[in-house]
């Protein structure tokens, strides 16, 4: 017995190696049956990863860039005169347009508004544009008000929508505040 005693740790070793390597090939070939989907999710959390930091980027720049875009921003004001024809906010011509709040405006870009323009007139009319009274005097030197009004003839009682331009110069410097006079005037 004391023979048979020496080989059972031999063969309980031989068993669990047996075990092992049994337990080991199974878990083997799942792993390898399951390979494509491990990829697949390396793949998804990488994404994952990716995705959030180029998001977290875009954030904090375009936060970034806000503040110092506000910082270099302009307070606007102007105010609109018409002659022979009226100015509205909307196309039935129900509210008339005394002023044109521009906002806030930065260096080097533009803002645009809308206004409905009606002959009120009993004759065909051409319209002019032009901007006075400029508070500080010095803002002509960095801002120009334009409009997409091609010179087409306006009948009476006829609604033409216009685009007003401001555009401000990247180079813009001392004007924090500035307002001015926006005259539109219909001749024969």
């Amino acid at each position: 017995m004391k023979i048979e005693n020496k080989r059972e740790p031999i063969k309980t070793v031989k068993n669990w190696i047996f075990f092992f390597k049994t337990k080991t090939f199974l878990l083997l070939s799942h792993v390898s049956q399951y390979k494509h989907f491990f990829a697949k999710r390396k793949q998804t959390s990488l994404l994952l990863v990716v995705t959030a930091a180029l998001i977290l980027n875009v954030f904090l720049l375009n936060t970034i860039a806000g503040q110092l875009m506000y910082s270099t921003s302009l307070q606007s004001y102007g105010t609109v005169q018409t002659i022979g024809v009226a100015a509205y906010k909307e196309s039935n011509c129900v509210t008339l347009m005394s002023d044109v709040n521009w906002g806030n405006v930065v260096p080097g870009g533009s803002i645009t508004k809308t206004v409905y323009i009606r002959n009120e007139g009993n004759s065909a009319l051409t319209l002019s544009l032009n901007a006075e009274n400029w508070n500080p005097t010095s803002a002509t030197n960095y801002l120009t008000l334009s409009w997409n009004y091609g010179g087409q003839t306006i009948q009476p009682n006829q609604v033409v929508q216009i685009t007003l331009t401001l555009s401000v110069s990247q180079s813009i410097n001392g004007i924090e505040t500035f307002y001015f006079d926006i005259i539109i005037v219909g001749t024969n």
